[in-house]
């Protein structure tokens, strides 16, 4: 726990440490996120900041989740690059993303926004992490 807190410098993990708790959850903060995988044939236009199919279908979910959301690429270089290069496996790996929402937002009020985007096919929340 200790090499969490001085890694982190999370001022919450220090006082648990300081109070002698040896269990302790994960911040909050830490977990305003969803991890999305996009159906085949999607692709995030960073640009646009929209969903676009290989058809040219575009989507935008941005405009119904809270102001400051985000969606980045868990794979950046394989999200950039041109699908026709990339193997089977580089492929998939393109499709995964993360929804970051900003602070005060929790994945649980916005999981129903995401499953319904068409170009979503699945959305998982953030695992629940803790110190034994």
């Amino acid at each position: 726990m200790w090499y969490l807190a001085v890694a982190t410098q999370d001022e919450g993990v220090l006082s648990y440490m300081k109070a002698g708790y040896t269990h302790a959850e994960a911040p909050v903060e830490l977990l305003r996120f969803l991890s999305l995988k996009l159906k085949t044939g999607w692709r995030f236009d960073r640009s646009r900041r929209q969903f676009v199919s290989t058809g040219g279908q575009r989507l935008s979910i941005l405009d119904q989740l809270p102001e400051g959301s985000d969606i980045v690429a868990t794979v950046p270089a394989l999200a950039k690059a041109d699908p026709t290069k990339l193997s089977d496996a580089e492929r998939d790996l393109a499709r995964y993303f993360q929804l970051i929402l900003p602070k005060g937002a929790t994945p649980e009020d916005n999981l129903r926004v995401v499953k319904r985007c068409d170009a979503v096919e699945e959305v998982t929340l953030p695992p629940k992490v803790s110190l034994p």
